[in-house]
């Protein structure tokens, strides 16, 4: 049995979208619009990958949230997609505990594919 993939995204048209497509493809979606709500969900469920959809990656209050997250959910994989990364956004995300950075637009077959292949590796704690 997979465990779920938990979604943030504030924009909650888009979330149903990428939920709906993703639940296609097999995977089993818990969704969020808010950075509480995920803790929240964290508290009481295991997931296997995060994906945390984040405006400005550079921005301290979501620096705040993806290490909150990380420390939430410390074996999940985290992956961050965003449309505005800063210079150093790989870095940054990093360096908050986020494994990975995926720049919009992006396909969702290449998104899948990263799910399909990180949902059932163990992710290295570091």
């Amino acid at each position: 049995m997979r465990l779920p993939v938990l979604l943030l995204d504030s924009d909650a048209a888009a979330a149903i979208q990428l939920a709906a497509q993703l639940r296609h493809a097999g995977f089993a979606i818990e969704m969020v619009s808010t950075a509480s709500e995920a803790l929240d969900v964290l508290g009481f469920r295991v997931c296997s990958v995060l994906i945390v959809v984040a405006d400005l990656v550079g921005d301290d209050e979501c620096l705040q949230c993806l290490t909150d997250l990380r420390h939430a959910a410390p074996k999940a994989w985290m992956l961050v997609v965003t449309d505005d990364p800063p210079e150093r956004g790989f870095e940054i995300v990093r360096e908050c505990g986020a494994d990975e950075l995926m720049v919009t637009p992006f396909s969702v077959a290449m998104l899948i594919q990263y799910l399909a292949t990180h949902i059932r590796l163990p992710r290295p704690l570091s």
